[in-house]
């Protein structure tokens, strides 16, 4: 994550910038290893998805198999569920699609 700003003189001439960066890759890592070691039973769990393009691009962020895939190339199944979740403004579906194919063994 960063942040660029400008530095100006009194006349308002750019004299420099002001760069704020911080690395988030150790955030990143920890809450995907928290999503995904997370379990529900004997086969359920929590898969984390982004689908910040488009619903056709969306893919899996966190899941046991399918890490960095393409959610519907992997689960054409899911498209409803999908749209349900982009109409909702709060991100919320009721009903969603069983999309744990297997058990992920412990590591």
């Amino acid at each position: 994550m960063t942040h660029y700003e400008p530095i100006k003189d009194a006349t308002g001439a750019v004299i420099g910038i002001f760069f704020v960066g911080n690395n988030l890759a150790l955030q990143q890592a920890a809450l995907e290893k928290q999503i995904a070691n997370v379990r529900f039973f004997e086969t359920g769990g929590v898969y984390f998805i982004n689908a910040r393009e488009s619903l056709a691009q969306a893919r899996f962020v966190v899941h046991p198999s399918t890490k960095d895939q393409k959610v519907l190339t992997t689960y054409p199944q899911a498209e409803a569920f999908l749209m349900a979740l982009a109409a909702d403004p709060q991100g919320y579906a009721s009903q969603a699609p069983s999309i744990f194919s297997a058990v992920q063994e412990d590591k």
